[in-house]
């Protein structure tokens, strides 16, 4: 019989664990913490943002350059089969608008409580509060070292010990000096799905303002980089929301970001002229009826392009309709920082991707090691898409680690 040893209790080890012992393997899993799930636990502010109900092609453009490593496993156990397993369990979800899926209990709990119930009818060996201090790999296979003590030898490892983000969890980057150990290379880990802090920001007293469709760019020195749409959230010291969370990854220190807070982009100026003509009469706050953004907001714009928000929409000159356009739709706002690994929601960079076999989750550098989930170097968007990867990548290395052609 194989001895598989799973290193991390996270969704995708837990899942790796169940997908190995169904197809008869002795499996073990390693957690660091006194309690696995950790993270899980914490998922979509503890109620769990499971998966998504986009197709899967829809799924593989949410994962930026990951999207074609993650095609087998996103087809070998797709968002349907997650659902699925669940479901046979006695979880019902629903789907919010905009396609996100949640258990309809809004409990991460109650996700963590059926694995650890599947992996205790199974017979998989869970050792908790025992980080993995060092891997090693050998003639008689792979041996491992925990609080100073070998845990023997094993056929199989697979290594699903998350990211560097939300540390308190687990999830500190213990994994990628693991993957180090036995030979394999480390894409310089960054925090995602992260906020981003405004230099000289002066919007604090607006915190907690959406804007809903958000169009921004994103610029690099005088270089485009992307163009993004989504809600974008006001916060204390920046920027957050979809629109810059899904983005983060991308965002460095310096960039310049440029949203449109009135809905209209470089029709702007256009619109407020048309506007101004046929009702000179009325106040220029009553421009909110014409703009996305909310009057709490578009006071704050009026004040930073100098134009008193009691002027009538008459008196406002042409020079200023323009700046007020400008200041609206193109003002420019440069990054101080993007949050730390303390509040990224997951990590991007890790082992590379390019040492894996997408087709099975496989080393191409050792065979036998496997890996699983975050510890990867692979990252989505938010709304359901990362724990979906987790679970599939996991299963897709539980289903693979049997291997007998090694």
């Amino acid at each position: 019989m194989l001895r598989i040893a799973v290193i991390g209790g996270g969704p995708a080890g837990l899942f790796a664990a169940i997908r190995a012992a169904k197809r008869g393997a002795r499996v073990s899993i390693i957690e660091k913490m006194k309690s696995p799930g950790r993270k899980l636990l914490i998922s979509g502010s503890g109620q769990c943002n499971l998966s998504h109900a986009g197709e899967i092609e829809y799924f593989l453009s949410r994962y930026g350059e990951a999207g074609r490593f993650l095609r087998p496993a996103l087809f070998h156990f797709s968002p349907r089969d997650l659902l699925r397993f669940f479901e046979d369990r006695g979880v019902s979800f629903e789907t919010e608008e905009g396609g996100k899926i949640f258990p309809k209990s809004r409990r991460a709990r109650d996700i963590l409580q059926v694995l650890l119930r599947e992996i205790e009818g199974l017979n998989v060996q869970l050792l908790t509060a025992s980080p993995v201090s060092s891997v090693g790999h050998g003639p008689d296979g792979f041996t491992l070292t925990t609080s100073m003590q070998q845990t023997g030898s094993w056929d199989r490892v697979i290594i699903a010990a998350g990211g560097a983000s939300y540390p308190a969890t687990g999830s500190d980057g213990s994994g990628f000096s693991l993957a180090a150990q036995l030979g394999h290379s480390i894409v310089e880990p960054r925090p995602a799905l992260t906020d981003v802090a405004i230099c000289s920001f002066r919007m604090k007293e607006l915190a907690g303002i959406s804007i809903k469709g958000c169009c921004v760019l994103h610029f690099r020195g005088d270089k485009l980089l992307a163009r993004l749409s989504g809600d974008l959230l006001i916060t204390h010291t920046g920027f957050s929301g979809p629109v810059i969370m899904d983005a983060s990854r991308n965002i460095r220190c310096g960039d310049t970001l440029v949203p449109d807070f009135g809905g209209l982009g470089s029709g702007t100026a256009d619109a407020l002229r048309c506007f101004a003509e046929k009702n000179g009469k009325k106040q220029i706050k009553s421009v909110s009826r014409l703009l996305a953004c909310p009057e709490a907001l578009l006071e704050q714009l009026l004040s930073t392009a100098g134009i008193e928000g009691g002027i009538r929409l008459g008196e406002l000159s042409r020079e200023k309709r323009r700046h007020l356009a400008e200041t609206i739709a193109g003002s420019r706002y440069t990054v101080a920082s993007t949050g730390d690994f303390r509040d990224a929601r997951v990590t991007a960079g890790g082992v590379d991707r390019r040492e894996i076999n997408p087709k099975n989750m496989e080393s191409r550098i050792l065979p036998g090691l496997f890996f699983a989930g975050e510890v990867m170097d692979i990252d989505g968007d938010t709304g359901g898409f990362n724990l979906q990867a987790a679970f599939s990548t996991g299963a897709l290395a539980g289903d693979n680690s049997d291997l007998k052609d090694q």
